[in-house]
């Protein structure tokens, strides 16, 4: 897995954690990131964090491993967790600016499919109809 494609997925999957628990996150990863990615300092992932929620998406355009990029987007469960991340990784060259609408499009499309597929793979869980009650989750088409 490149050095782009854990800095988009750790962005990505960082923004959508509460804030402290982020913090905890980062201090837990310091000794590592700076031992593998040096380049990944906790101002880097706090400056992606803020980009990733402004945009919906987080993204990496080489700043990490020269030439390579990623974009990436969580998929959540019922209960709005994070329940996985989606991330198209390529050269830099063929995922420049003009590409990463059409491939944050393509994303979301995925991102929409597999949260309908595991809402649907526990509609007689109590917690989803309860949930669904409230509105925290939407129910089932």
């Amino acid at each position: 897995m490149s050095a782009s494609t854990v800095a988009a997925g750790a962005a990505r999957s960082v923004a959508e954690l509460r804030l402290r628990l982020g913090n905890e996150i980062l201090a837990a990863t310091r000794e590592e990131r700076m031992l593998s990615y040096p380049v990944i300092t906790d101002g880097y992932l706090q400056r992606k964090v803020v980009e990733t929620r402004r945009n919906g998406f987080a993204s990496a355009g080489g700043e990490i491993v020269q030439g390579m990029a990623a974009v990436s987007m969580v998929a959540f469960d019922p209960w709005r967790r994070p329940m996985a991340a989606l991330t198209c990784t390529a050269l830099a060259s063929r995922l420049g600016a003009d590409r990463v609408p059409r491939v944050v499009a393509l994303l979301r499309e995925e991102v929409t499919r597999l949260e309908a597929r595991f809402r649907r793979s526990v509609p007689d869980n109590p917690a989803v109809r309860s949930a669904a009650r409230v509105g925290l989750v939407k129910r089932r088409p």
